[in-house]
């Protein structure tokens, strides 16, 4: 086999060998799911609200009702501290001032109403910009998890007691 295949078969097969390496997965909001003490946290965010989703070991959600949180994200040098509160349901959310970004790191820290602490750091992946069609967004996911990179990366899961 040509050398030039062989590179090309290799990056062909990333996706699939970053996919089954993770320590999160896809959870039922959208976001990334990553296991918590008790249970388990998915990151859901939209161009203006951060919302961490709270789950069981089953994965039934646990209502946020009397738990606390607050969002730093870390955005092109800057700071920003977002509270986050019972929003309904499993949710606890706050208001971004901006959407987040490709790059912009976010560390949620969470009390739960039962008083557990829950601490978790993410890095934001890919975001294409909204003027990018269909299909160059499919490509640019494409390219990154051939990169071995997922759209949103859970750097470091952190439980404490």
């Amino acid at each position: 086999m040509k050398p030039s295949i062989l590179a090309l078969a290799l990056v062909l097969a990333l996706p699939a060998a970053a996919g089954a390496q993770g320590h999160s997965h896809k959870g039922p909001n959208g976001g990334e799911l990553v296991d918590v003490t008790g249970g388990h946290a998915e990151l859901v965010d939209t161009p203006t609200e951060i919302a961490l989703h709270l789950s069981d070991e089953d994965g039934k959600p646990v209502p946020a009702k009397g738990s606390t949180g607050k969002a730093t994200i870390l955005s092109g040098g800057k700071t920003e501290t977002v509270d986050l509160a019972p929003a309904g349901g499993a949710k606890l959310a706050g208001a971004l001032t901006k959407p987040l970004a490709s790059g912009d790191k976010v560390v949620v820290s969470a009390r739960t109403a039962d008083g557990r602490k829950i601490q978790l750091r993410f890095r934001i992946g890919c975001r294409a910009p909204p003027a990018l069609t269909g299909l160059e967004t499919a490509v640019c996911r494409r390219h990154l998890m051939a990169c071995g990179q997922a759209l949103l990366q859970v750097a470091d899961v952190h439980d404490m007691f």
